[in-house]
C-alpha cells in the first residue's frame, strides 16, 4: 500500500509538468508540423519563391554578421575581465548585461530616439531603416552574453596551462592562440550559437526598426498570420525555421562532444593577475567606461527625450498617456497596460516556478526509492529545454492553429498569455532551481532523514532555506522575461489584454509626434522596471551563507 502511494505521488509530481508541457507546448508545436505536413507543396512553394528565399537568407545573414561582431568586440572585454582584478569589474559585468534584459520594444524606441528624424545622430549618421541599425541593436543586445559566458569560463581556466607554455618559451600571443583559445572553444561556441539563435529569432527589433524594407522569418510569419491571413504560408515558414533551429542545436551538441568541457576545470576560480601601474588602470577603466557609455547611450537618450520637448523639460509626454485626444474607442489607460503586464508576469512566474519545484520535490523524495526517478527527471529537463529553441511567434501560431481546430474560451482570455509566458519561462526556472538543489550537501539531507524528518519536513526546513535565493532569482527572472516578451503577446492578445510591449508597439505604428512621445514615456517606465529587476537579480546572485545546526553552507546561485 505504501509503495502504491509513493508511485501515485511520483506520477502526480512528474505528470503535472509533463502534462503541462505536452498540452501547452508540444501540442501547439505539433499543429504547426501537421499543418505544414499536410501542405508539403506549400513548403516547397515557399522555398521556390524568390521573395521568401530572400527573407530566409536575410534572417541567416544578419544573425551571422551580428554574432561575428559580438565576438570580435566581446572577446577582448571578456579576456580583460577574466584575467585581471581591478576595482569596478563586477559593476562592469552587471552593466554590460543590462541591454540583454531590456524588452525589444524598448531597444527599438531607443534606437529611433537616436537615429530617426529628430534623433541625436539623425543628421550625420543615417542608419534609420537600414540593416546596419538592426545589426547595431543586435550587437548591443547580445554583447553581454560573450562577456558573461566567455569571461566566467576564462576565470575557471587553470593557470597551469599558461605557466607550462611560458616555461616552454611561448610568448603572450602564442599562449593566447595555442593554449587559451583551444580550451575556450566550448564556451565560445556556446556563446556564439546562443547569440546566433537570439538574432535568428529576433522579432521585435526587425519588425520595429526594419520598416517595410526588411523582413525576417519571424516577421513574415506574423504578417502572413495577422495581416494577410495566409496560415498555410505562415505554417510553412514556421516549419522551415524550426528545422534550421534544430540544425543549430545539433551543431551545438556536436561541438560539445568534440571539445571536452572538463579541460576548463569549471569547479573553481583561480587568483587573477593585478594590473601593473596606474597607467594600465586608467587605460582599462577608460576603455570599459567607453563601452558602458556606448551600450547605455540609447537608453540615456530614450529617457532624456521622454522629458525633453521643443518647449524644454516637461511631463507632457507622460501626461499624454492618460489623454484620449482623438476619442478612439480602442484607447487604453496606462494603468490597464500595467495591470495586464504585472498580472501576466506574476501569474507566469508563479506557474513556472511551481512546475519546476514539483520536479525538484519528486527528485528529493523518490530518487533513492525508484530507479526511474533519475530518468524521469532528465526527461523533464530535456523536454523543458525545447522552448529555448522555439520562438514565441511560432508558439503563438501553434495556439492559433489549435484554436481553429478546437475552439475554446481559453484562447480569448488573459490566461492563455500567462500560460505561454510560463512555457517560455519554465526552462529558466528549472535551470535555476535544479542546480541549486544539487549543490546541497547530501549529508545534510541524510542527517535530517536519520533524525526522523519526513520528505515534507526535509523540503520545508532544509531544502527551502537553502534554495530560497534561487527561488527569488527564478521568480524575478521569469517576471522580467514576461514583462519584456513581445511576440507571443502580439500574436494572441486582445485589446483589453494588451501588455506594455503591445501598447508601445501600437503607439509606434501610429503616425504623429504625440504617439511617438507616448512610446518614449512608456518605454522609459518599462526600461526602469527592467533595470531595477536586473539589479535585484544581480544582488541575489551574490553568495550567501546559511546556518543549519552547526554547519554553514555557502550557496552560489547563477
Amino acid at each position: 500500500m505504501a509503495s502504491l502511494k509513493r508511485t501515485v505521488a511520483l506520477g502526480i509530481l512528474f505528470g503535472i509538468p509533463l502534462g503541462f508541457l505536452t498540452f501547452f507546448f508540444l501540442y501547439p508545436l505539433g499543429m504547426v508540423f501537421l499543418r505544414s505536413g499536410f501542405q508539403v507543396q506549400e513548403v516547397f512553394a515557399v522555398l521556390a519563391d524568390d521573395y521568401y528565399r530572400g527573407v530566409i537568407w536575410f534572417t541567416v545573414w544578419q544573425a551571422a554578421v551580428s554574432t561575428i561582431i559580438c565576438l570580435l568586440i566581446g572577446l577582448p572585454l571578456a579576456y580583460v575581465t577574466a584575467q585581471y582584478d581591478f576595482r569596478g569589474k563586477r559593476l562592469f559585468r552587471t552593466l554590460i548585461m543590462v541591454p540583454f534584459v531590456m524588452p525589444t520594444v524598448v531597444m527599438a524606441v531607443a534606437m529611433r530616439a537616436l537615429f530617426a528624424r529628430g534623433g541625436l545622430f539623425a543628421g550625420w549618421l543615417p542608419l534609420y531603416e537600414t540593416v546596419w541599425l538592426i545589426i547595431l541593436a543586435n550587437v548591443l543586445y547580445n554583447i553581454g552574453i560573450v562577456v558573461r559566458i566567455a569571461g566566467e569560463s576564462w576565470e575557471r581556466l587553470s593557470p597551469q596551462y599558461r605557466e607550462v607554455a611560458a616555461v616552454l618559451g611561448a610568448n603572450h600571443w602564442q599562449r593566447f592562440r595555442f593554449v587559451h583559445m583551444p580550451l575556450m572553444v566550448p564556451a565560445l561556441a556556446g556563446a556564439a550559437l546562443l547569440i546566433f539563435l537570439y538574432c535568428f529569432c529576433s522579432f521585435g527589433v526587425i519588425l520595429l526598426l526594419g520598416g517595410s524594407s526588411f523582413s525576417s522569418i519571424e516577421v513574415e510569419i506574423y504578417r502572413q498570420t495577422t495581416q494577410l491571413l495566409h496560415m498555410d504560408i505562415a505554417a510553412a515558414l514556421a516549419f522551415i525555421q524550426l528545422i534550421l533551429t534544430l540544425f543549430a542545436g545539433a551543431v551545438y551538441l556536436f561541438l560539445q562532444r568534440k571539445f571536452r568541457w572538463q579541460l576548463l576545470e569549471r569547479g573553481q576560480n583561480y587568483p587573477r593577475r593585478r594590473l601593473s601601474g596606474s597607467g594600465q588602470h586608467r587605460l582599462v577603466r577608460l576603455l570599459l567606461g567607453i563601452i558602458v557609455l556606448v551600450v547605455f547611450l540609447p537608453f540615456f537618450v530614450l529617457v532624456f527625450r521622454s522629458f525633453y520637448t521643443e518647449n524644454g523639460f516637461t511631463l507632457d509626454r507622460y501626461a499624454a498617456l492618460f489623454t484620449n485626444t482623438t476619442g478612439s474607442l480602442f484607447f487604453l489607460s496606462p494603468f490597464v497596460y500595467f495591470r495586464n503586464s504585472f498580472l501576466i508576469a506574476g501569474g507566469a512566474a508563479l506557474l513556472a516556478v511551481f512546475l519546476a519545484m514539483l520536479v525538484v520535490i519528486a527528485d528529493i523524495s523518490f530518487r533513492k526509492r525508484h530507479k526511474a526517478v533519475s530518468w524521469l527527471a532528465q526527461s523533464v529537463q530535456i523536454i523543458a529545454s525545447l522552448p529555448l529553441g522555439v520562438s514565441a511567434v511560432v508558439l503563438g501560431l501553434g495556439y492559433l492553429l489549435s484554436a481553429l481546430i478546437v475552439p475554446s474560451p481559453l484562447f480569448a482570455s488573459r490566461s492563455l498569455i500567462i500560460i505561454m509566458h510560463a512555457v517560455i519561462g519554465f526552462p529558466f526556472a528549472l535551470a535555476t532551481l535544479y542546480p541549486a538543489y544539487q549543490r546541497i550537501e547530501p549529508t545534510v539531507l541524510e542527517a535530517a532523514q536519520v533524525l526522523g524528518a519526513t520528505s515534507w519536513q526535509r523540503m520545508r526546513y532544509v531544502v527551502l532555506p537553502l534554495i530560497r535565493q534561487a527561488l527569488a532569482i527564478a521568480v524575478s527572472y521569469v517576471c522580467l522575461l514576461s514583462l519584456g516578451e513581445f511576440g507571443a503577446a502580439l500574436m494572441v492578445s486582445r485589446p483589453d489584454n494588451a501588455t506594455l510591449t503591445v501598447g508601445i508597439s501600437k503607439y509606434l505604428s501610429q503616425p504623429g509626434s504625440l504617439n511617438f512621445g507616448r512610446a518614449l514615456a512608456m518605454s522609459s517606465i518599462l526600461a526602469g522596471v527592467s533595470f531595477t529587476g536586473m539589479l535585484l537579480i544581480e544582488r541575489l546572485r551574490q553568495p550567501k551563507t546559511y546556518q543549519i545546526g552547526s554547519v554553514q553552507h555557502a550557496v552560489h546561485d547563477s
